[in-house]
Parts: C-alpha cells; structure tokens; sequence
C-alpha cells in the first residue's frame, strides 16, 4: 500500500479497495475478499446501502432513469479515485474522483438507453458467471467450474442484447440484482459488525460455502424482478381496461 493511497483507503477501507481493484482488473474476487470488503462498511454507510437497494430491488424499472444517473457517478467516482491513486499526488484520488462522478453522471442521462443496455449486460454477466459457477458447484464439475467466465459472456451478451429487444425486462434485470446485491451486502455488513461473537461465527460460514452467498443474492433478486414485473404488468392491463371502448 502506498502513502498517496492513504486517504482513499481511509475513505473506504482496505477490503473495499482490494474488492475495487480487482473488479478493475477485470478478476473475479474471492468470497474472502467480498466478506472483508463488507466488514470496511460502516454502519451509516450500510443502512445507505439497504435503503437505497430496496428502491433499487423493488421500484427500479418506476426509477431507473435516476438510477442510471446514481450509476454513472457512481462508477465514475471509483474509476476516477483509483486513476487517481496511481498517480504520486495525494490530492489525485479526491480530484480524480469527482471529475469521474461529474463526467459519468453527466453523460449517463442522455445516453441512458445505451447506459441501460451496458448495466443490463453487466448484470447479465454476473447471472452468467453464477449460474455456471452454481451448476458445476453442485455437479462436482471443478475441472470446468475455473471456466465460469464462459457463462459470464453468455449472460452479457442475452441480456445486453435483451436492452434492444425488451427494455422495460433489462431494466428490471439489472435494478432487481443490483438491488439485492445492495441489500444483502449492507444487512451482512450490520450483523457482521453486530458482536464479535456472531463475526467469528458467521464469517467463516459465508467464505467456506460455496453457494451462501450467491443464494442470499439470488432469492431477493429473483422477488424483486417478479414483483417489478407484475406491478408493470398490472398497470399496463388497469391502463388498457381504462381506453378500451364500452360496447354498444
């Protein structure tokens, strides 16, 4: 770790760095890396997280424009500080973060179909990797369990190319993962910081099963994308009932 990371590591904690680094890197991170990254949370920030992931889980497609918005900055902001942080200044990650906030955030409204259909295969990619990963897990297919990646670019290209065929459904996909990921990962992060006791307890179980934490994921993932699809549904149908022209 160097002196010019200091602030940034400061700012998130040393997991969430690891975490940030290696998505950059384009790796998949460890369940190891996940839990400590969940740990570096404070609890402010973890009800943040839980708050805003149930818009996210359960009103995204209702929200999504401002949720692409919340996106870009976002993004732009973990790009920017870690540009930032290779550099020698000790101001670059602060600067470098809100430049990359403000340029995302800005450029993410109009072009919020094209950011739509880049989330979307994102999420996409995610559903990809677990699924192989899951499915090779419990079929004790490790000799190609390491080529999840496989099930990665499957899921990004469906889903990405979904955006262009039935919008309102990748919008739904990707606001209802990132939704529970958010949910999950500031409720985990509370009981985690809860007692020493339930850390020691509760942590070793979430790194040594292979599918705890996906199905943790999974299940409000899949409620959400549900009660968004029948919510959308619904209103569709009251509207159509609505314009349909009594009969003579």
């Amino acid at each position: 770790m160097t002196p010019e990371q200091g602030s940034y590591i400061e700012q998130t904690g040393e997991g969430l760095q690891q975490l940030f680094t290696t998505i950059l890197h384009f790796q998949a991170p460890t369940r190891e890396q996940i839990v400590n990254a969940l740990e570096g949370i404070s609890n402010l920030q973890a009800v943040g997280l839980v708050v805003i992931g149930i818009i996210f889980l359960f009103f995204g497609y209702r929200f999504f424009k401002a949720i692409v918005v919340i996106n870009g900055i976002a993004i732009g902001a973990i790009l920017g500080t870690f540009i930032g942080s290779t550099t020698s200044s000790s101001n670059a990650p602060l600067v470098m973060g809100l430049a990359g906030a403000a340029l995302l955030g800005v450029i993410a409204y109009p072009a919020v179909k094209y950011a739509v259909g880049l989330m979307g295969a994102l999420a996409g990619g995610l559903i990809g990797y677990i699924l192989w990963y899951s499915i090779t897990s419990v079929a004790h297919y490790e000799s190609i369990q390491s080529h999840a990646w496989v099930g990665a670019v499957v899921g990004v290209i469906i889903v990405g190319m979904l955006t262009f065929v039935a919008f309102r459904i990748a919008v739904m996909i990707f606001t209802s993962v990132q939704g529970a990921i958010m949910v999950v990962g500031g409720i985990l992060s509370i009981l985690l910081s809860a007692s020493e006791q339930a850390r020691t307890s509760f942590k070793p179980l979430l790194i040594g099963n292979d599918l705890l934490l996906i199905v943790l994921v999974a299940v409000p993932a899949a409620i959400g994308f549900t009660l968004q699809l029948s919510s959308h549904t619904a209103k569709v149908k009251k509207k159509r009932k609505a314009t349909e022209k009594p009969p003579v």
